[in-house]
């Protein structure tokens, strides 16, 4: 995102709702293709275009694909940069794409009654194993999408 923020002449940036440990659910477990038992890092953030909020992105990353349990004020701008320091990379996510509104999407700066695009997301490597699960609420008419489809 950071970079295609910045392919379209804006300066991108970040705003941090929260960062945290705690232990997977059920289904990320199954996802990620995890232990029941493991931990994972949830980010909550909101990510910005020329200081404006663009969109709404939670993710959860495995620890141990950090090494272990990280300092929450290590993880500061891109999740994908964050993992490759750890020697995780992402070639490919499998993407499910929905439309959504309501209230509890979000805080702080949201336009009153938005739609946002979701990108659900599972991130995998080369060798499509899970490296890490996002989901991001794109708020509608702030932040261009396009799609192009091969048959």
């Amino acid at each position: 995102m950071t970079e295609t923020i910045r392919r379209r002449g804006l300066e991108p940036g970040m705003r941090y709702r929260s960062i945290s440990i705690r232990d997977i659910s059920k289904e990320e477990a199954e996802e990620l293709q995890l232990s029941p038992s493991a931990e994972v890092v949830e980010i909550e953030r909101a990510l910005t275009a020329d200081a404006e909020v663009v969109a709404f992105s939670y993710d959860v990353i495995p620890v141990d694909h950090l090494g272990g349990a990280p300092d929450p004020s290590d993880i500061t701008g891109s999740v994908f940069a964050l993992l490759g320091r750890h020697g995780h990379h992402v070639a490919v996510a499998t993407t499910e794409l929905h439309a959504a509104h309501g209230e509890d999407i979000g805080w702080g700066e949201q336009p009153e009654d938005a739609s946002y695009l979701v990108l659900v997301q599972n991130h995998l490597d080369g060798e499509g194993r899970p490296v890490f699960l996002s989901s991001t609420y794109f708020i509608e008419g702030r932040f261009p999408f396009g799609l192009v489809r091969h048959r």
